[in-house]
């Protein structure tokens, strides 16, 4: 039985998967999909309550009453201060659930729109 390429995990690696994850157990597979990273969750989300993951991946917070804010969001302004206005924060490697700092970006909002403008090939009408 070979077990997975994490250091210390003694678990059984699962079946072939696609980029390597057939090297790793279920647990660390799961953890690399929905979290970017393949260590624990940090404890970010303590402090701002209870939150909950929309449908499009993004966590978002209930602070108070009627305020609601996103964990990206929250996770910038704490450790690199307020977002200018006009500007948002991008999540660099496409994941919306990994809300690490590493892969957070503040970048302008027309920047941010051309990250994320649909390629369209060019149509010759005759």
């Amino acid at each position: 039985m070979k077990t997975c390429i994490i250091d210390g995990c003694i678990r059984s690696r699962r079946s072939a998967g696609p980029r390597g994850y057939g090297r790793m157990c279920n647990m660390h597979h799961m953890r690399l999909r929905k979290n970017g990273t393949l260590g624990p969750l940090e404890s970010i989300k303590a402090p701002y309550g209870q939150g909950y993951t929309r449908k499009d991946g993004y966590r978002e917070f209930q602070l108070g009453k009627r305020k609601r804010a996103f964990e990206h969001r929250l996770v910038w302004e704490r450790i690199k201060g307020t977002i200018p206005v006009g500007y948002v924060i991008h999540h660099i490697n496409g994941i919306t659930s990994d809300n690490r700092i590493e892969n957070l970006q503040c970048i302008s909002r027309a920047a941010h729109t051309l990250l994320h403008k649909p390629r369209r090939t060019h149509v010759k009408h005759r």
